[in-house]
């Protein structure tokens, strides 16, 4: 009953309290390292990358293979070269769009129906897409509009999908719904993925393109794993809900999502918080050794390989030539030559430079 064991006993719950955060950040670090290594029902941890694509690296490709891209900003051109449907926010709405033009090889382009949009210049597939998110089914429309390349222009054949549902077509307020815990953004997040998810099962391409975390959960509903790449352009958004989660917040979303709690724990938490761009890197680390992940400069990938938790476990954060539409290529050129003349800082001015071009 002494003043000293009291003050002891203080001390000793404080020191405690303070420690639960730490402990949880180490189990859930230990928990996703041992998810990775852990086989699952589609088999082994890894596969091999040319047993991946079915061909050495270094074999020549003379039939480029096809791509699927799913991005929810687009930009689809009609058989005269002009956009007959146009929903961007920022970089990623202009490299969909530049993909029916500078693509190396056919592509798929799936995109959600937007808000005040005319599709009509597309057709509707003769199938549903039948999703199933927070125990209400939802029966999704495709449209599909087919671009195929001028004679002799070298241009990709572009296939557009179009989803389209009114819970998709709910954005008045944006192309982004916010905030990222409300129920209403996570069922369009839930039914976009499921969608994307089942338009590859369904279509087989070669290759899945995924850009940001927008689509990066629908690698969790494949039924066959597929050679997967994605592109960071702005690895600050992750779809992260900012809260610690317990087994109550895992099972609700495990519901919202179509999918058992575990796996909302394993695959999609990372400290205790809820990472839509986590399953894609683990993903690419299960089935590709980790490789398939790059961002859009190589200033970035280092800036962003240092700073994001989500992206420690992979073995290396390439970056990708930051392609630019020639025409904006001066005027850029001109406003860093001018910014350097003023600042007279022309060793760091040539260095952005060069990043940019």
């Amino acid at each position: 009953d002494s003043p000293a064991f009291y003050v002891f006993l203080s001390v000793f719950l404080v020191f405690l309290w303070l420690s639960v955060p730490i402990v949880t950040t180490g189990l859930e670090r230990w928990r996703f390292w041992a998810t990775l290594q852990a086989n699952d029902s589609l088999g082994p941890v890894q596969i091999d990358g040319d047993e991946a694509t079915g061909r050495d690296d270094d074999e020549l490709v003379e039939v480029p293979q096809v791509v699927l891209v799913a991005s929810v900003e687009h930009i689809i051109f009609g058989h005269d070269g002009k956009p007959v449907a146009k929903v961007v926010a920022g970089g990623l709405g202009k490299v969909s769009g530049l993909l029916a033009s500078i693509h190396p090889g056919d592509f798929i382009s799936v995109h959600p129906a937007m808000y005040d949009k005319d599709y009509s210049f597309a057709t509707e597939e003769p199938y549903k897409l039948s999703i199933t998110a927070d125990g209400t089914t939802y029966r999704c429309t495709v449209l599909k509009f087919e671009c195929p390349p001028k004679p002799g222009s070298g241009d990709p054949h572009a296939t557009y999908y179009i989803v389209d549902h009114a819970v998709l077509r709910d954005r008045q307020d944006g192309i982004y719904l916010s905030p990222q815990s409300r129920l209403k953004t996570l069922i369009f997040w839930s039914i976009w993925n499921q969608a994307v998810a089942q338009l590859i099962d369904r279509l087989e391409p070669d290759l899945y393109h995924c850009p940001d975390f927008h689509t990066a959960m629908a690698v969790m509903y494949l039924e066959v794993p597929i050679p997967t790449i994605g592109i960071l352009h702005n690895a600050e958004y992750q779809g992260l809900i900012g809260q610690q989660l317990g087994t109550p917040e895992l099972e609700r979303l495990g519901k919202v999502f179509n999918l058992p709690a575990s796996r909302i724990s394993n695959e999609v938490c990372l400290d205790a918080q809820f990472n839509m761009l986590k399953p894609l890197v683990c993903y690419v680390l299960r089935y590709q050794q980790g490789k398939g992940i790059a961002a859009v400069s190589i200033n970035y990938a280092l800036e962003a390989f240092q700073k994001h938790a989500v992206l420690w476990p992979l073995p290396e954060l390439r970056g990708i030539e930051n392609a630019m539409i020639d025409s904006e290529r001066g005027p850029l050129l001109k406003k860093i030559l001018a910014e350097m003349e003023e600042t007279g800082d022309k060793d760091f001015q040539s260095r952005k430079l060069e990043a940019k071009l």
